[in-house]
């Protein structure tokens, strides 16, 4: 169902008596997911700029509503600082804040009668009917949640203003990584994505990985996908310490035994800060079978080490909890793991459910990196079943 802003923005918004606006949502963008970053910037401006310069919308001439009383076809008179709404780089599962400047640069005052992000992963403080003076400002501050996956995070911040029927939009974005980088993001074999029939050789079947520490740290590559490490033919990168590394992959090694192939290539170092890296294989055989009623906010389980006889808490959110309902049981065929639900808490607001795991590891379980299954029902009986991986090392098998 869809919230109060949400209606405001996929329904015809009647500001005057005889005029109605319309306002389309698009999704937010990720660069190491299969969905197509939305294009644009923030303000009126097509001509690119960078960010920190300011974005002025056109004035029209009558500065509000037409002789009609409708709403004109324009963008308001606000001037956007900066440009870009830049969270900067930030660790996964970290919520963080950012704004920007909305300036009135016309001679009347302006009303804000709505603010909507495109994603829900980031929220606006309230500023429905919040009057600008002539030549005043407001703070437009916005929140990023916790993010699970790595790569870049765009979405748009709309602005709707009594008057005009164009809706001012504000990137944000975010940089999202861990302390040890993986260039690229993803491994992309998809050459068109929506021809489903091509029979030709998907590109980038092999290839190459820079794996990097932001602080410069050496470390060590312990496994890929649980097997031995392919280095590069780079000069002085090798199996010991150092703060860079260049991975050789082949997408053949990560086919199962059913044809399809593992969603994630897992880089398992020594760092105890980001023992796991997951790396998105996009391919068409490598796609989720996603029930469209169970909605997650990420579609993998990054359980990070422990020691064999250790377990792991995870805690997870359904999306729309209300289509779902709570998560009823959830299973592993891993061996060695046992999975077990923990605690069930429900945000009626968001209408997120967020719900804790506990992975046991038996002590006689050997050590490695696992990437297993693991399926969650939930109680309207529907059920998804998505990747998760552990590494399993004794203290001084990763130092």
């Amino acid at each position: 169902m869809p919230n109060h802003f949400e209606r405001m923005f996929i329904r015809p918004i009647c500001v005057f008596s005889t005029g109605c606006l319309l306002a389309l949502l698009v999704s937010c963008g990720d660069s190491a997911s299969d969905q197509t970053e939305p294009n644009g910037g923030a303000g009126a401006s097509a001509s690119p700029a960078t960010s920190g310069s300011a974005v002025t919308a056109p004035t029209p001439a009558d500065n509000a509503e037409s002789a009609s009383g409708e709403a004109v076809n324009a963008l308001p008179p606000v001037r956007v600082f900066p440009r870009v709404l830049d969270w900067g780089t930030i660790d996964p599962e970290v919520e963080v804040e950012g704004s920007v400047e909305l300036q009135n640069i016309s001679d009347k005052p302006l009303k804000i009668i709505a603010v909507q992000s495109s994603c829900k992963c980031t929220t606006t403080k309230e500023l429905d009917g919040k009057i600008i003076p002539p030549g005043g400002q407001v703070t437009l501050d916005a929140t990023l949640e916790p993010q699970t996956s790595v790569g870049t995070r765009r979405t748009q911040i709309k602005v709707l203003v009594e008057g005009y029927a164009q809706v001012l939009e504000i990137t944000a974005q975010a940089e999202i990584t861990r302390p040890v980088r993986v260039r690229p993001q993803y491994i992309n074999t998809i050459a068109n994505p929506n021809d489903t029939t091509s029979t030709e050789t998907p590109p980038n079947q092999t290839g190459t990985l820079m794996v990097s520490s932001m602080d410069r740290k050496p470390f060590k590559i312990l496994s890929v996908q649980g097997r031995p490490p392919t280095y590069g033919p780079r000069k002085g990168l090798t199996s010991q310490a150092e703060s860079q590394h260049v991975l050789t992959y082949d997408i053949e090694d990560y086919r199962r035994p059913d044809g399809l192939y593992q969603r994630y290539v897992v880089i398992e170092t020594d760092r105890d800060d980001v023992p796991l890296i997951e790396v998105l294989l996009r391919h068409k055989d490598s796609a989720l079978d996603i029930d469209p009623q169970f909605k997650l906010r990420a579609y993998l389980l990054n359980l990070g080490r422990t020691a064999p006889g250790g377990s792991v808490l995870k805690q997870h959110t359904t999306r729309e909890a209300s289509l779902t309902g709570p998560i009823a049981t959830a299973t592993t065929d891993e061996p060695g793991i046992t999975l077990e639900l923990i605690s069930q808490e429900i945000d009626e607001e968001q209408d997120d459910l967020t719900t804790t795991y506990q992975f046991t590891v038996d002590p006689d379980k050997p050590e490695g990196m696992y990437y297993f299954p693991v399926t969650l029902y939930a109680s309207n009986r529907s059920d998804i079943t998505i990747p998760a991986f552990l590494s399993v090392r004794r203290p001084s098998a990763a130092e």
